[in-house]
């Protein structure tokens, strides 16, 4: 069904050009009209694609959350962060894990690198009472995965050029994974499949420096 905006933005062609209105191609243009639109319309943006979450609980992820005292959600990464500076991973506090969840996993990548999402760091099975991790550490039961770097350890932003987008993905699983380190992003992604509680989303960012 075209959209009421489309309509609107052709309502002078119904007025001054009545025979255009039966046209074919008329209705071809008014669907290019609201394809423009709704492209460029800031409220339709391309959403994130979560892993699916576990069967029965499909339609009840819940609501939960991940902070850093560093930096707040949408804001620059400080260079002590990135690879400019002393590469340290940031301090990150989580909130709303799910009380079934029975272990946390996180995922960083930049997802406005020219040759897809880059992994900086990949880590699972920490412990779901796990409220906060601090600089560059991890509860000793965590995992580590190998980032796009090749090294099985957090690698700060890096960006080849421009400002680039860092998202920071905690995510609850209703089970501890049977994968061991070092693992890739894809591998851990695939053995979450259908056992993801809740999922939270912490995005800085960093310009490239010259």
């Amino acid at each position: 069904m075209i959209g009421n905006r489309a309509r609107n933005h052709a309502a002078p062609f119904f007025i001054f050009c009545p025979d255009l209105f039966a046209a074919p191609s008329f209705y071809g243009f008014l669907l290019a009209r609201e394809t423009d639109y709704l492209r460029e319309c800031p409220i339709n943006p391309k959403p994130h694609r979560p892993i699916p979450a576990a069967g029965h609980r499909k339609n009840q992820i819940a609501i939960m959350e991940i902070t850093s005292t560093a930096f707040k959600d949408g804001e620059e990464i400080p260079d002590k962060h990135t690879f400019d500076g002393e590469n340290l991973s940031p301090p990150l506090r989580f909130g709303g894990v799910p009380a079934d969840a029975q272990s946390l996993a996180l995922i960083v990548e930049d997802i406005d690198s020219p040759i897809g999402p880059f992994t900086h760091w990949v880590v699972w099975n920490m412990p779901p009472q796990t409220e906060e991790i601090g600089e560059s550490a991890l509860p000793r039961e965590a995992e580590t995965g190998i980032n796009g770097f090749g090294e099985v350890r957090y690698g700060g932003p890096c960006p080849p050029s421009g400002r680039h987008r860092y998202r920071f993905r905690l995510i609850a699983l209703d089970t501890r994974l049977e994968a061991t380190a070092p693992d890739r992003k894809d591998q851990i992604e695939s053995e979450m499949e259908g056992n993801v509680l809740a999922e939270a989303i912490l995005t800085g960012l960093y310009q490239a420096r010259t």
